[in-house]
């Protein structure tokens, strides 16, 4: 069969009531006697209309359908692939970097779906839908004279538009967003914090799996800019701590919990770490005792959201007014000098 571009007669598009829709009974791609109906629904609209089309044209409108369904899928598909799957495979700077690869990933069908210009046989008007609701509201006809016809009908405005069938319905175009907006909210599940303090007194390179990751300088007293911080996957890693001579200082065999903090202290023999809990507001100021992490550990998952770090919290005010809170800080001192244990 022949085949032509799309119609080069001038789209016409119907600015139709809900109340009155009266559609002509003739197949609104060819003209020919219709015997199918496709429903055409506005999303979040009371505007519905029963396109009529012939047996042929109700077949490519069907393979237009197939086709925007499959792209969609595709798009949802990607975008759960991406958010899930990516992280085993790599670890981006940032979680804005990594939302950015998800929705971009996300978009790539919705884009090819709007870019690809179908061609439509000799004799019809379309080769998908001949008829489709706009963002505005009005019924877009690909057969200028089928769309005269259902404005006379429906005592409707006709206007002309140079709008083309989409690709995918226009709702489609939130997967991006949400993909991204999931992305940014499973990075800290995807790669969770490790915070790395050197006790010693020469620097230390930390190795993840046998790859160097990052140089952590010392510090011989407690201080809340000691160490670094940095997310690594979640799972099971084997962290390894060397010195400038080559001599390895620690290794620990861990698993990362995502979601949560952890703590990092290599070759920390005779320093001891413990979680300190301050109580603010109405609560008064009794706290609950310190929590001493394991001393026979280098590694720690901590449990609670950790506000500070090496350094106490803010002194609790006299504020009974506020309903209050706590906050927890990761204390350190030589092991002489720490808490009893509970």
């Amino acid at each position: 069969m022949s085949v032509i571009g799309e119609s080069t007669e001038p789209r016409r598009a119907v600015r139709l009531r809900p109340e009155r829709v009266v559609l002509p009974p003739e197949c609104a791609c060819c003209g020919a006697l219709a015997s199918r109906a496709v429903l055409e629904a506005r999303f979040a609209s009371k505007l519905r209309a029963l396109v009529p089309y012939c047996a042929d044209c109700h077949e490519h409108v069907a393979r237009a359908n197939t086709r925007a369904l499959t792209f969609t899928i595709s798009s949802v598909l990607l975008a759960l692939t991406f958010t899930a799957g990516l992280p085993l495979l790599w670890q981006p700077p940032s979680a804005v970097v990594y939302a950015a690869v998800v929705v971009v990933a996300a978009s790539v069908p919705l884009v090819v779906a709007r870019r690809r210009r179908l061609i439509a046989a000799n004799g019809h008007t379309a080769a998908g839908r001949a008829a489709f609701w706009a963002t505005d509201g009005v019924l877009v006809c690909t057969n200028a004279g089928w769309a005269s016809r259902l404005a006379v009908a429906s005592d409707a405005e006709l206007v002309e538009t140079a709008l083309r069938q989409p690709g995918t319905p226009a709702w489609t175009a939130v997967i991006p967003f949400v993909s991204g907006v999931c992305a940014l909210l499973l990075f800290g599940a995807h790669f969770p914090v490790v915070r790395v303090i050197d006790v010693t007194a020469t620097r230390l390179a930390i190795a993840v799996d046998g790859r160097t990751y990052t140089d952590v300088e010392p510090t011989s007293a407690e201080s809340p800019t000691a160490g670094v911080t940095v997310r690594l996957p979640a799972g099971r890693h084997v962290l390894t701590a060397t010195d400038p001579t080559g001599r390895v200082v620690d290794t620990a065999e861990v698993t990362l919990e995502g979601g949560l903090q952890h703590l990092y202290a290599p070759g920390s023999s005779g320093v001891c770490f413990w979680v300190e809990t301050t109580r603010y507001g109405r609560g008064g100021n009794d706290a609950p005792a310190p929590e001493l992490l394991s001393r026979m550990n280098t590694f720690w998952t901590l449990s609670r959201e950790i506000d500070v770090w090496f350094a106490p919290s803010p002194r609790p005010g006299n504020d009974d007014r506020s309903s209050g809170g706590f906050s927890y800080a990761v204390r350190q001192a030589p092991c002489e000098d720490a808490p009893e244990p509970m």
